[in-house]
């Protein structure tokens, strides 16, 4: 569905030749896009299990995402929005407690508690809502900001405002997760 519309409103806006203009951005796109993962990816395994060498982990990398691609767009965009679901929120959270970070100490436990608590609640939400777990979706809609996806927010909040309080605080130069 996807491809289709956004190869419909290319021709429709801008007529057949963009079409081909349209391929050749997604193709450029995705290979230097694919090809920044693979490196980095290889780089950092390669860092940190030395066992394989850089070849071997851009090898393995390059055949997952080959076998990826092979699934089919909605297929894919089927398995990502869950992952990305439980990822963003994490991400954010992190993201936030780096930037108070810089400007007060924050407790190391403090910072882990608010990150744990973020992707418990976070993969909780998308659980129940991948597996139909009413009890589970009822409780999580009564939390604030549930209408807006955001439920995570209040208690990464939460979590940073502990950090300021509890013990073993680190200053952002020295920040370990």
């Amino acid at each position: 569905k996807g491809v289709y519309i956004l190869s419909q409103a290319t021709q429709a806006i801008f007529g057949p030749g963009a079409q081909i203009f349209l391929a050749a951005m997604v193709i450029v796109t995705c290979f230097t896009t694919t090809a920044g993962l693979i490196v980095s990816s290889g780089e950092f395994f390669a860092e940190r299990f030395p066992c394989f060498s850089y070849k071997v982990y851009a090898t393995i990398f390059t055949l997952i995402g080959f076998g990826i691609a092979n699934l089919g767009l909605n297929n894919i965009i089927t398995f990502s929005v869950p992952v990305l679901l439980v990822l963003y929120p994490i991400t954010i959270c992190i993201v936030l407690i780096t930037i108070v970070n810089k400007f007060v100490p924050l407790s190391t436990y403090g910072m882990q508690l608010t990150v744990g608590l973020v992707t418990a609640l976070s993969l909780v939400e998308v659980l129940a809502g991948q597996f139909n777990w009413t009890a589970v979706s009822k409780i999580i809609s009564a939390l604030p900001l549930a209408g807006r996806s955001l439920t995570w927010l209040l208690p990464a909040l939460v979590g940073i405002v502990l950090s300021l309080f509890l013990p073993n605080k680190q200053e952002s130069e020295v920040f370990e997760m």
